[in-house]
């Protein structure tokens, strides 16, 4: 039997009450959810199998699509912006409700014996087996080293060489992306734990349980790890339009520093850039957040798609448009300011002191199938790899945790995105070139291909189908293909020249690509802060 998909709508439904008889009810059917969700009564899912070969995509052409657009459409800058949410964020955060809390308690992880099978090797490629038939999300590559993870297995092998150092299993299923700063990795796994381990031994520093259903990843920056979870009230009131938390917790000892309730699960992971930490919700708000005291700084309700890029230019993402229509949208920082680079403090400046400017709009088909909208612009994407990857049913939460919707690159000015069936670039607010993507026949849309990795001045792109492109940023022109062999939903770590690709199978592929200046994205989102390369 599949997993089913969690809705957001059927969250907010069973922890919208505010009392606390309410509270107690909606931890009992969030813990049965996610108990469904995440296979926690040892049943084993059905095995994977191979997809068909992929079919060579089209070289970069000129779009010629009438129903798309390019060009800024923004509303008049003098009136006052109607997607304005900090006042409406800041309630919910009142000292009158509870601050969000799902139990926090200690939680089990232990070294494992397992070891991945080496199924092939050469001088130039490793092919890992790892002990479950679970998706693998993108690796970390720290201190040469490669960690990802698989079922209840996370593990190291070396970089380049694909040899065994060391393991740690959980009790819970459905592990993350890594993220490693120091000699400390750190990973969630889908229901419900925060571990950190060491990154050279694999030694466990700490465990912690803090939620029901974990479907984005952690990103770690300057000494803290910052995660998402969904939330009760403990014995306080909760702010009916919430249900998750966003908590700040020491990289080392697993303390926790600071929680802050927020609308719905952070899509991806929440980028950390200077001082500040921006996350976009599945509810679509756009929260910039202090990140040593959790204050907020900036709620906008933005419809976002995609987690946000920032650069010295503002913030980059995608977001939802009447229609059925997706855009890629910019927000300038506010004048004078560079992005990121604020003051400490409750009372910095918000680096979102602009408005939303739309530079490129286009039928959103591959969402709408896919992934059904919900009310305040949130989205539901546990089926979108489902339908995109031919004969390998994947679990819904995995869908989630992989999901970035139109995340993207940022490379000399150009914003570079896969929306649906094509890799787009933008350039000076008009489309500079567009690369089709095959849909191999598969009639339901969808996402082709995992979010774009910058690497050495080149774009990486990871297809649904199991291939890899390597791509001119400045052209579009295909400059290389990989076949990995295996369906793939998350994006490649790039280092040295090498690809390491976590698959849909359960599979870890690593491919010299004779070049060792395509180097430069260590992790998803680019890095331990998840902002890009």
């Amino acid at each position: 039997m599949r997993p089913p998909v969690l809705s957001s709508r059927s969250l907010a439904f069973a922890v919208g009450r505010r009392s606390v008889r309410g509270a107690a009810r909606a931890a009992a059917v969030l813990g049965a959810l996610a108990a469904l969700a995440s296979g926690c009564d040892g049943r084993e899912r059905p095995p994977r199998q191979d997809p068909a070969p992929a079919e060579p995509p089209s070289q970069a052409t000129a779009p010629t699509d009438p129903e798309r657009t390019a060009g800024p459409v923004a509303p008049p800058a003098d009136t006052p912006d109607p997607e304005d949410a900090l006042r409406a964020a800041q309630e919910s955060n009142a000292p009158h409700y509870g601050p969000p809390d799902a139990g926090f308690r200690a939680g089990v992880a232990r070294p494992s014996a397992e070891r991945p099978k080496r199924l092939a090797s050469s001088a130039r490629r490793f092919d890992l087996q790892l002990p479950t038939a679970e998706p693998v999300a993108t690796p970390a590559v720290h201190r040469g080293l490669v960690v990802t993870g698989s079922g209840r297995w996370v593990g190291a092998v070396k970089a380049q060489k694909g040899d065994f150092v060391w393991a740690v299993e959980s009790d819970d299923p459905g592990p993350s992306s890594v993220a490693c700063e120091d000699d400390t990795c750190v990973w969630n796994t889908e229901s419900c734990t925060l571990v950190a381990a060491s990154a050279s031994t694999g030694a466990v520093r700490w465990g912690e349980w803090i939620g029901s259903v974990l479907l984005s990843a952690p990103t770690v920056s300057a000494g803290r790890v910052y995660a998402a979870f969904a939330a009760d009230a403990g014995d306080g009131l909760r702010p009916a339009t919430a249900t998750h938390g966003l908590a700040a917790f020491d990289l080392v000892t697993g303390r926790t520093l600071w929680r802050r309730w927020i609308d719905r699960e952070v899509i991806g992971a929440p980028v950390a850039k200077g001082d500040a930490l921006y996350a976009a919700t599945y509810g679509g708000t756009l929260y910039v957040v202090d990140q040593p005291s959790g204050a907020l700084r900036s709620a906008k309700a933005r419809q976002a798609t995609s987690p946000p890029v920032v650069d010295e230019a503002g913030v980059h993402y995608a977001r939802k448009l009447d229609g059925g229509r997706e855009g890629l949208a910019f927000e300038p920082v506010s004048p004078g300011e560079s992005a990121g680079l604020l003051a400490s403090g409750p009372d910095a400046p918000a680096p979102l002191g602009g408005r939303s400017v739309v530079v490129h709009v286009k039928p959103a088909d591959y969402l709408d199938k896919a992934a059904p909208w919900l009310g305040g612009g949130g989205i539901v994407p546990g089926e979108l790899y489902g339908v995109t990857s031919p004969g390998v049913p994947v679990p819904a939460y995995a869908g989630q945790q992989a999901f970035q919707g139109a995340r993207v690159v940022r490379h000399e000015g150009r914003s570079i995105s896969v929306m649906g069936d094509e890799l787009v670039c933008i350039e000076a607010n008009q489309v500079r070139w567009s690369l089709p993507l095959s849909r191999q026949g598969d009639p339901k849309g969808g996402i082709l291909a995992a979010a774009p990795a910058l690497a050495g001045g080149r774009v990486v792109l990871a297809k649904a189908s199991g291939e890899v492109l390597v791509v001119a940023p400045g052209s579009g022109e295909v400059l290389a293909r990989h076949n990995v062999g295996h369906p793939i939903m998350s994006e490649p770590a790039v280092m040295d020249g090498w690809l390491y690709v976590g698959t849909a199978d359960g599979w870890l592929v690593g491919i010299d690509t004779g070049d060792p200046t395509l180097t430069g994205w260590s992790a998803a989102g680019g890095g331990a802060a998840r902002n890009g390369a």
